[in-house]
């Protein structure tokens, strides 16, 4: 999107801190609601794509409040505000891109059009950054931040993971580009990178020196006890955040999510093949069909790159019908 739409959504959001409570499992009733506005049956529901959320863990709750087989946005309110929230996440925004008159190259831009990109940032809470400046840092310096990458840089916030989002407010489309982490992928990698040597003492962690600083000999204890939680948990809280905010705040109809092979298309993918599951599983898990229909604001771009991707064969594309 040109920076002029980018600016006009941003400009009424909210200015102070916005906290996303989150707990696993709540996107399934935060979908739900979504759907408990047409009023439809339980019955209904299971015949839809939207029927698997009801036998999750995190569901049980509101379907005993069903009494009459019909799911109601006040029951599932209910069942939002009574689950417990693990995790107080701080969301914060960013963008992405470069005006389109600037040389475009979708391979180092990552976009599928020439433009922007709204950036939804998903920053870890209060207690993480305690843990992490008493074991790793105490400056504050994000040691797994990688430079050139839309990561928050506000002070006292930390950046978990992102969400690109390309919007077209007038169809009221979205597409989500991509839904990353660079701070627990490096950290695991420099927990498994990290020298273990063995003295009469027992074990001793060696100083292990990184592009991005220091990591001392407290680095196990922090990523095994203080990251361990958030790693089968971020991609879901990132996603959920990205829905929750495009629909509430942004009123969009049409979400698009990539798959593996329209991004390797649009972006021109050759090599670096982003992970598997975050264009598989993950939009699998919150209802996301196949589809060959792609937004229309792609359909239009006149650029000749986009023209081109549009013309390959068998491009999908995955689409959430809310």
């Amino acid at each position: 999107m040109d920076r002029k739409t980018l600016d006009k959504l941003i400009r009424p959001l909210p200015k102070g801190r916005t906290i996303f409570g989150y707990s696993r499992g709540r996107y399934a009733l935060m979908l739900l609601r979504e759907i408990a506005a047409y009023g439809l049956t339980i019955r209904e529901i299971k015949q839809t794509e939207f029927g698997k959320l009801l036998n999750l863990p995190a569901v049980a709750p509101l379907r005993s409040r069903c009494g009459d087989g019909r799911l109601r946005v006040e029951a599932v309110d209910r069942a939002l505000t009574e689950q417990p929230v693990e995790y107080q996440f701080f969301l914060t925004l960013g963008v992405w891109g470069a005006p389109p008159q600037i040389d475009w190259r979708p391979y180092h831009q990552q976009t599928s059009r020439p433009g922007f990109n709204l950036v939804l940032q998903l920053n870890f809470p209060e207690r993480h950054n305690r843990d992490y400046a008493k074991l790793i840092d105490p400056t504050g310096k994000r040691v797994f931040y990688q430079n050139g990458h839309p990561n928050c840089r506000r002070e006292n916030y930390i950046t978990l993971a992102w969400v690109r989002l390309d919007i077209d407010p007038v169809r009221r489309e979205a597409l989500i580009e991509e839904v990353q982490s660079d701070w627990l992928r490096d950290a695991w990698a420099c927990r498994r990178a990290l020298p273990i040597k063995r003295n009469e003492n027992g074990w001793r962690f060696e100083r292990f020196d990184v592009s991005r600083g220091m990591i001392n000999r407290r680095l196990p204890v922090y990523v095994d006890r203080v990251l361990a939680p958030y790693r089968p948990l971020w991609s879901e809280a990132t996603l959920a955040a990205a829905i929750h905010v495009l629909r509430c705040e942004f009123r969009i109809d049409h979400l698009y999510y990539h798959t593996l092979k329209s991004t390797a298309v649009f972006k021109q993918m050759d090599t670096d093949d982003p992970p598997r599951s975050l264009y598989t599983d993950l939009p699998r898990k919150f209802c996301f069909l196949p589809t060959r229909q792609f937004p229309r604001f792609l359909a239009d771009e006149p650029h000749p790159i986009v023209r081109f991707a549009r013309k390959q064969e068998g491009v999908t594309w995955q689409r959430l019908a809310l």
